[in-house]
This record gives structure tokens, C-alpha cells and sequence, in this order.
């Protein structure tokens, strides 16, 4: 029988899999278990469990909760206060950054988009992908959002596209966390700019975190938008990232 703890050897067959799936070269199951709890879990090649991530109560309506690996991608955010920003790490870099896009949205049932709140209640929602390098610095993509009232009445939607590489500071590779090296946790911060049917309307910050890595304490996963001068979603929600070395 399978012990369900790490380093334990998965059977050959598991009953009930909903999803057997090779994530950046790490094999994922996602079987169903006793009281509605649903867990992915993280294996090598040879079959023995590297990570477990859990989600606790019914599958309509789990709530993303970790047990060491956020995910390889995690999400939950750090806080944005006014704006927050980090110095850029030294040397030359490439990275490829996901945020509740791409293969993230096979990992979790809340992994897209990602989504933050506002003081007043109203929420955006995210998507997106790009690159981003260090020395020299440079940052493109863009992706979509939706901002909505408290009540989920649609207040905008369109799209977002990244002007600059404000700050990086990486949290290290995430092999601590028994995945590929090419993964990597972090603080991204971007200047991006909010456009409805093509018109630019505001330019915000852009703050994205990677729960990989050595994480320092307090740090979480997932994104926030500060609309300069209009409103801030500093709250974070749900919702998956990562960033990818190139």
C-alpha cells in the first residue's frame, strides 16, 4: 500500500488518477483520496516521491495548500505596500517567467489566471508570459487581465505588456525543493502598461514571486498590481508563477 510520505516507492498502478502528467521532467500524479482530499504528487523516474502537494476539502471548491513544494509554482503573493522594490542580482541572466499561464494550468484547479485583491474588494485577474534578463536588463511579454467589482461585475478587461525590468532578486534554483535546477524562485518587479482594446490607459508595477528556492521567511507566492494612482490589488488571492532559466 502506498504510505503517501516522501520517499516512499509509488505501485505500479494507483487507483482513482486523475492526472499522470510529466511536468518540467518530473512525473505528477493527482489521485483522489479518502475525505475529498486531493494530492499531487511529485516522483522521479525510478517511482520515489520527491515532493507532495495537497488541496483539503471538496474537489468544487479546494483550496491550494502546500506541503514543501508549492508546486514547483505555488501561488500566493507577497504584499506590494506603495511599492516595494528590490535591487536587481548581479551577472548575466535569461529567464523565461509564467504567471497563471502555459503548463501552470494543469497543476491546480485555482492555478489560472492568478488573481489579487484591492482594499475595496474588487479583484483582477492575470495571466501572462515573457522573459526577462539581467545585464543586460530587458524585459518583454505581456498577457491579459479583468478587473472586477466585489459583486464580479466586470469593470475592465484587456491587455498588459511589460515596458521594463524594474528589479529581480532570486531566491536561488529549486533543487531544495527536489525539482530541475532550471527552475528558480524569486521577486520579480516590472513596469508593465494596462491597454483596453489597444489604447494604453495606465501604467502599474508589476510584482511577481516564486515560492521556490531558499525562501526567506514570511515570503509567499503569486502577484500584485499597484495601478499608479488608481488602485492597488496588494491582497493576494490564488493563482500559479514560476520563473524558467534560460
Amino acid at each position: 500500500m502506498f504510505s503517501g510520505k516522501i520517499g516512499a516507492r509509488i505501485p505500479p498502478s494507483i487507483a482513482n488518477v486523475i492526472v499522470d502528467r510529466v511536468v518540467l521532467g518530473v512525473r505528477v500524479l493527482m489521485p483522489l483520496v479518502p475525505s475529498d482530499r486531493v494530492r499531487m504528487i511529485w516522483i522521479d523516474r525510478s517511482g520515489q516521491v520527491l515532493k507532495l502537494t495537497a488541496w483539503w476539502g471538496p474537489l468544487n471548491s479546494m483550496k491550494f495548500s502546500t506541503l514543501g513544494i508549492v508546486l514547483a509554482m505555488t501561488a500566493v503573493l507577497s504584499l506590494l505596500a506603495p511599492v516595494s522594490l528590490v535591487a536587481a542580482d548581479s551577472g548575466s541572466r535569461n529567464y523565461q517567467y509564467l504567471i497563471g499561464a502555459g503548463l501552470l494550468c494543469d497543476l491546480a484547479p485555482n492555478a489560472c489566471p492568478d488573481i489579487s485583491m484591492a482594499a475595496n474588494g474588487d479583484t483582477i485577474e492575470v495571466t501572462g508570459s515573457g522573459t526577462f534578463g539581467l545585464r543586460p536588463s530587458m524585459a518583454t511579454g505581456g498577457g491579459t487581465f479583468v478587473h472586477k467589482s466585489p459583486s464580479g461585475e466586470v469593470r475592465a478587461a484587456g491587455t498588459w505588456v511589460a515596458l521594463k525590468l524594474v528589479a529581480f532578486h532570486s531566491f536561488g534554483d529549486a533543487t531544495p525543493q527536489g525539482l530541475p535546477s532550471n527552475l528558480e524562485g524569486g521577486q520579480l518587479v516590472l513596469l508593465v502598461q494596462l491597454q483596453v482594446d489597444g489604447t494604453p490607459m495606465f501604467n502599474a508595477i508589476l510584482n511577481v514571486d516564486c515560492e521556490l528556492g531558499k525562501v526567506p521567511p514570511g515570503q509567499s507566492e503569486g502577484f500584485t498590481l499597484n495601478v499608479q494612482n488608481t488602485i492597488n490589488f496588494n491582497r493576494k488571492a490564488s493563482g500559479l508563477t514560476v520563473f524558467i532559466r534560460t
